[in-house]
């Protein structure tokens, strides 16, 4: 709780905070100050006093030192908290500072503000991640392995498939047991390969490895990658795909523009049709006008010596099928393969980790839960397992039996939607569901907003009492997460977070890679790499005289230049290594991420995240399931299977929201709610109607 600051005012003047007087002097010190909050929280208090009076710089010090005076409520009464004793801020006006009073002040019984910690509201750090750094493997040492887990460790020669639900910790499992090889001297560190299917896996990963016990400096010589990354690894040492070019999905998109077939076609579902028959989905549809654009689209890419990120892994995959003495090199680099998230694994990918695989050996691991496969439109499938299964059947099989994430009951709601009877075990005692209904979106997106308010500790004072349990200690906002089927669901739920002062970071918002910004420092830097030159100088120099360059007419944040440089100092002189690395991560992004904000994600952005509070939002028949539009036919299995990651997202409480009435595509639509909640019985989620009337525009001011 922090004291607004008209009550602080009122208390120095001894009037009533509703006062005229109290209200001029409050709005005086916001414009010469600034936000509410930056004075109470960040403003150095020799400012304060400079500009507003020291009589508030003394008291707003008192505030941050949580020397306060309560006096408790009692029946018919409320409490009071105060920073002057009586007459003491008038003495202080009059004498300037309080330690000039002839006789010497009694000091009254201070108090404490209650569960508030100033350093962890002021904390905001910015990170380079993929996303928001939330996972629980991450922070949980597990200090005690489960039966379960030790099982899937141990696991020495062949082939093995562990089936790993939200939370049961997959990451640790795939850690251990690479530790064990090594520190066992089964096999070598650099014998071992590890894939993830985004760099921020990676990274966790490397940086797990890094820190334990047993491996020492062994972990440096472990080959993590990306399966994209391992792709372009075997291009770059093999001409004549060596030279040739990665290009972005912009280019892309401008390579299938030019080509007249497509002038009357959807650029972007020809592009998506490109990339099922590269990526061998089930799923492809032949399409005859589609396919003549595609076969263009290839001779065009092969005869500028180009690739695109499909091709990271058909061109290897083609390249080790049709040469036998490359192909034996490579499984004689690699005599384990361990595979994390095995369920976005698409045809192509998979048939590229079986060709890589040792044949003698047959040493591959995967770790995944067919219940999270999302990516169908990618060609990715939950019946890989199944298939790997009948490929290897001398495969073992493990099942982890116990989440570490979520609270028991959450774990039991989704399960229960999923249709499926072998859950794991959640956190006893912990997890609360609700299914909530409300009159509109915009009233769904308030009682949202007020919920986080609540549950943060009142650290924004136009927030009202939404009905919502407050927490007994302040909750950091990167706790909390709002996810959405869409991104057009966006902006009601903006303005909502906007009208409480609360921060909020959408994926899109914090994604470098999808910026005008990164396109025109790649054109920059392949500028200088076509110059020829033999030395194309130190990449982190080269950015440095870019944004030099450019700033000011840029605007270039300086966080942003600071992520940057980070990433091309390890880069060193290697720039096509570094323009690999950004072309590699488009896909996927990378973040300039605020610890100190609401995350707004859509339900796909979530994957592979977790938060204390999650709020997903518009779980209503067209949205989830997705299918709006007469054209669209909802992968309904798919779409339950997204719904589920959703939720498992969640480790305390999950709020499933669903509006009467919502405007989305400029559209006003009255959609009943999602079939998918109808399975979650009222054992496991309490159902419940928002009775919040809606604020109209303008009616509360912003501090911001």
């Amino acid at each position: 709780y922090i004291i607004p600051l008209p009550e602080i005012i009122a208390e120095i003047i001894n009037t009533k905070s509703s006062s005229k007087k109290v209200m001029e002097k409050y709005f005086q010190t916001l414009k010469i100050l600034g936000p509410e909050l930056k004075i109470l929280l960040q403003i150095p208090c020799s400012r304060i006093a400079e500009h507003a009076g020291g009589e508030l710089a003394e008291a707003v010090e008192r505030l941050r030192q949580r020397r306060v005076m309560i006096t408790p409520g009692y029946d018919g009464e409320y409490g009071v908290i105060k920073v002057f004793r009586p007459g003491e801020a008038q003495n202080y006006a009059q004498k300037s500072s309080l330690f000039h009073d002839e006789s010497p002040l009694t000091r009254p019984t201070t108090y404490p503000l209650l569960s508030f910690n100033i350093h962890q509201v002021l904390e905001q750090k910015v990170l380079y991640s993929a996303i928001p750094d939330s996972s629980t493997e991450q922070k949980a040492a597990y200090p005690i392995t489960d039966e379960l887990q030790k099982a899937a460790i141990a696991h020495d020669q062949g082939p093995a498939v562990v089936i790993a639900g939200p939370g049961s910790g997959k990451t640790y499992v795939l850690t251990e047991r690479i530790a064990r090889l090594i520190s066992q001297n089964i096999a070598p560190s650099e014998k071992i390969l590890a894939i993830t299917f985004t760099t921020r896996a990676a990274q966790e990963m490397r940086q797990r490895l890094m820190s334990h016990p047993s491996l020492h400096q062994q972990a440096s010589s472990i080959p993590i990658s990306t399966i994209h990354a391992l792709g372009l690894q075997i291009l770059r040492e093999i001409p004549p795909y060596s030279s040739f070019r990665l290009i972005s999905e912009a280019e892309k998109i401008k390579i299938i523009q030019s080509f007249p077939q497509a002038q009357n076609q959807s650029s972007a579902k020809i592009a998506n049709y490109i990339s099922l028959l590269k990526n061998h989905a089930l799923n492809f549809r032949f399409n005859e006008v589609f396919q003549e654009i595609a076969n263009q689209y290839e001779f065009s890419l092969h005869n500028n010596q180009l690739m695109d990120y499909e091709d990271l892994i058909l061109l290897p995959l083609n390249l080790l099928k049709e040469n036998d003495q490359i192909c034996s090199q490579i499984q004689n680099r690699y005599r384990f393969i361990l595979v994390d998230e095995f369920q976005d694994v698409n045809p192509a990918q998979y048939d590229f980790l079986k060709i890589i695989t040792h044949p003698q050996d047959n040493n591959l691991f995967v770790i995944g839960d067919p219940l999270q496969s999302i990516y169908g439109f990618r060609g990715a499938y939950p019946s890989i397992f199944e298939t790997f299964l009948q490929d290897f059947p001398q495969s073992t099989t493990y099942r982890l039996g116990k989440s570490y994430r979520c609270g028991d009951k959450i774990l039991k709601a989704a399960y229960e939607l999923i249709g499926s009877e072998n859950g794991l075990e959640g956190v006893p005692e912990k997890g609360k569901v609700n299914i909530v209904q409300h009159a509109t979106d915009r009233s769904e997106a308030e009682f949202i907003a007020r919920s986080i308010d609540a549950t943060t500790g009142g650290t924004r004072f136009f927030a009202y009492d939404s009905g919502v349990a407050q927490a007994q200690a302040e909750t950091p906002l990167s706790e909390f997460a709002i996810l959405c089927r869409t991104t057009r669901q966006f902006p009601a739920i903006i303005t909502a977070l906007n009208n409480h002062g609360l921060p909020y970071q959408t994926a899109q918002a914090g994604n470098l890679l999808d910026s005008e910004l990164l396109a025109e420092i790649i054109l920059y830097l392949r500028k200088i790499i076509d110059n020829n030159k033999k030395n194309n100088g130190h990449v982190e120099n080269l950015l440095k005289n870019y944004f030099v360059q450019n700033l000011p007419e840029k605007n270039v944040a300086k966080d942003d230049q600071k992520i940057f440089m980070e990433i091309a100092r390890d880069f060193g002189n290697d720039v096509k290594g570094f323009i690999d690395f950004i072309d590699l991560n488009a896909p996927t992004g990378l973040y300039a991420h605020k610890e100190n904000a609401v995350q707004l994600l859509t339900l796909h952005a979530a994957k592979g995240l977790e938060f204390e509070h999650v709020f997903i939002s518009g779980c209503e028949e067209g949205i989830i399931p997705y299918s709006l539009f007469e054209n669209q036919e909802a992968d309904t299995e798919e779409e339950k299977r997204l719904l589920f990651v959703g939720m498992t997202r969640a480790k305390k409480t999950l709020s499933l929201n669903y509006a009467d009435s919502r405007r989305i595509f400029h559209q006003n639509m009255n959609l009943p709610p999602s079939h998918f909640l109808s399975a979650i019985s009222p054992t496991n989620a309490i159902r419940t109607k928002s009775n919040l009337p809606e604020k109209s525009e303008g009616q509360q001011l912003s501090f911001f």
